[in-house]
């Protein structure tokens, strides 16, 4: 009878022990490496034509607007065909716990995401003094780039940084990337090689910029990208704060409007007819920090607007 009754806590025991891991340490869990360094993964992940043009990627066409009024037995709809929301812990900087999810494991096109991991990858193996040199084949990276780059001008590594994040140049990612000595494909290499080293193993890059479709990554790993970033390179997410940066005779405004919400705390926007919008964004709210992340999406800020009010 003691011997039944010990055996029956045990099993209880570790059903409640299993529950709480699996809620709050989703991150270790469901994990299946995508990226192998010496066997690059090309992936399309086609979520259909968004409704912006072709030439949009930080704004949003649609204005930004009060999150939806709903009741908690009729959720607000979300376009975003993946997205997640998770608590961040205070004392770990970790995301910690889920709140919403959907299709949260499933790696698709990331657009310019991308740009976290090439600030990272440009912080930690490009000299941040150092002069790079705009050159034609920079220049010919994306037509009319927001950067407004000149041939011949020079740009210290550092502040690169600030087109790259506040305005999405595609110009200012292949600068970046072609800067450094053993090649751009190095530098791509050393992206990859960062993101599985943080765990983010459903995301692989295809180059610096976002470019590309093949460019792909989870929520559940971009959520895991920008709580390493809010924790190791705060100053990144600065950046993406700013909204007017001035260097000699340019001018880069942010066109992001969740610089309006006092809850901002940074993060990174994209667009690709492949990817639809996307998002990865810090808040906090409710004396907490959420990750949120929305791939895919037709209306992304209402998308995020809508998922912060469910929490």
């Amino acid at each position: 009878m003691a011997t039944a009754l010990l055996t029956g806590a045990v099993v209880a025991f570790s059903i409640l022990a299993i529950g709480k891991w699996t809620s709050s340490s989703f991150f270790y869990s469901n994990r299946v490496p995508l990226y192998d360094a010496n066997t690059p993964v090309v992936i399309s992940a086609s979520l259909g034509t968004s409704t912006v043009g072709p030439n949009v990627d930080e704004e949003s066409a649609y204005p930004l607007t009060s999150p939806t009024t709903s009741s908690p037995q009729k959720p607000v709809p979300i376009s975003a065909p993946s997205y997640l929301v998770v608590v961040l812990n205070a004392s770990t900087s970790f995301p910690e716990k889920i709140l919403l999810e959907k299709n949260s494991f499933r790696a698709v096109s990331i657009a310019s995401l991308t740009k976290l991991a090439t600030a990272v990858v440009a912080q930690n193996i490009l000299d941040q003094n150092a002069a790079i040199t705009i050159t034609s084949k920079i220049l010919s990276t994306y037509p009319n780039d927001p950067a407004g780059f000149r041939r011949g001008e020079q740009f210290k590594t550092a502040q690169l940084l600030y087109p790259l994040l506040m305005v999405s140049s595609n110009d200012a990612a292949e600068a970046l990337a072609q800067s450094y000595a053993p090649g751009r494909a190095w530098f791509i290499k050393a992206m990859n090689d960062w993101a599985y080293s943080i765990g983010a193993y459903n995301t692989f890059f295809a180059d610096p910029s976002g470019l590309s479709p093949e460019n792909i990554s989870s929520p559940h790993d971009l959520a895991i990208i920008l709580a390493w970033v809010a924790t190791h390179r705060p100053d990144l997410l600065t950046i993406t704060q700013t909204k007017v940066k001035y260097a000699g005779t340019h001018t880069w405004t942010s066109p992001t409007q969740l610089l309006n919400l006092t809850s901002y705390l940074g993060g990174k926007n994209g667009y690709l007819p492949e990817a639809g919008q996307t998002s990865v964004s810090l808040f906090h709210q409710n004396n907490h920090a959420y990750i949120v992340v929305v791939l895919g999406s037709k209306y992304r800020d209402q998308d995020i607007l809508n998922l912060l009010q469910q929490i």
